[in-house]
């Protein structure tokens, strides 16, 4: 797929919202009428679901997550009728953290760690690449996570919702 570089809006969060729309409709058109899975899966900036994009697939999903600016973060969601499993990334300065949840009752996000710890010098045992957060995520919608990484439960929790948007945070062990 052939990316054209596009800048986002430093002004009201209207034009972000606009230049987001645009940008997904490009992704769309890139990829075509191929849809890599019958999940109903939807990205939500900072949780805003009246934000959300379908997500048709994993390039596409790269692709969102790739334009998180440091500190942004989204939800990936199944809705609740399908399980509803969810994921959520965070971007850092060039890597993301990625949290996963089973969607049931019983389960809290778990932060997503890599099985071998990295290469002296490179990010945290818990920091992704922008294309292996969206690998991790995908395969998490689908059902697991992908090998080479496992789930650690999250502690000191903080949760909580703000009109549409829904928040959570936590610390690893």
């Amino acid at each position: 797929m052939e990316m054209q570089a596009a800048t986002a809006p430093t002004d009201a969060h209207e034009q972000r919202a606009g230049w987001a729309a645009d940008l997904d409709r490009r992704v769309i058109e890139a990829l075509g009428p191929t849809r890599e899975t019958e999940l109903e899966i939807s990205w939500n900036p900072r949780g805003r679901i009246r934000e959300s994009t379908q997500i048709l697939a994993l390039e596409q999903l790269a692709v969102w997550v790739a334009t998180l600016a440091p500190g942004e973060w989204a939800v990936i969601a199944l809705p609740v009728e399908n399980e509803g499993r969810w994921a959520q990334v965070m971007r850092l300065d060039d890597d993301c953290i990625v949290e996963v949840h089973d969607g049931t009752v019983q389960d809290w996000a778990s932060r997503v760690l890599r099985d071998e710890p990295r290469p002296e010098g490179a990010a945290s045992s818990s920091e992704w690449g922008p294309q292996a957060s969206a690998a991790i995520i995908w395969a998490w919608m689908h059902g697991g996570l992908p090998e080479g990484c496992h789930r650690t439960r999250l502690v000191r929790r903080r949760a909580g919702t703000a009109g549409d948007t829904t928040w959570c945070t936590a610390d690893v062990p």
